[in-house]
């Protein structure tokens, strides 16, 4: 009986070795935080998360824009800077974040400044 208790344990206790693996390391899904951005018409920056497995590029910058780090490893922030809009229309632009063979896509849209004798019109 004790050898049959003894062997019980014994297997229970390579069971609880070899069961499960709490250290198993996920790979990061790929994507973006946000996939759609509205920037006032003043410049600034925003910041944003872009979650990949692997090695990523950020391309489709416009000129208005910078975007840093535009490319990395894994998952990471980036910080996207903008310039006041000052040419009376809205700006758009699509960035395109690749990683492999899969692409997440980023809208960007920054309202326009209305000049001041547009503004005063009507009035008197």
């Amino acid at each position: 009986m004790k050898k049959l208790l003894c062997s019980i344990l014994v297997g229970l206790a390579a069971l609880s070795v070899t069961g499960c693996d709490d250290d198993e390391v996920k790979t990061p899904d790929f994507a973006v935080s946000t996939a759609q951005w509205t920037f006032s018409q003043q410049e600034g920056m925003q910041r944003m998360i872009v979650s990949a497995p692997g090695a990523w590029t950020l391309t489709g910058i416009p000129d208005w824009m910078t975007v840093t780090p535009a490319e990395a490893a894994g998952p990471c922030e980036i910080t996207m800077t903008y310039t006041t809009n000052e040419t009376g229309a809205p700006r758009k632009a699509t960035l395109t974040v690749t990683c492999g063979n899969e692409t997440r896509t980023i809208g960007v849209e920054q309202e326009t400044v209305v000049p001041e004798s547009a503004a005063g019109k009507g009035r008197r």
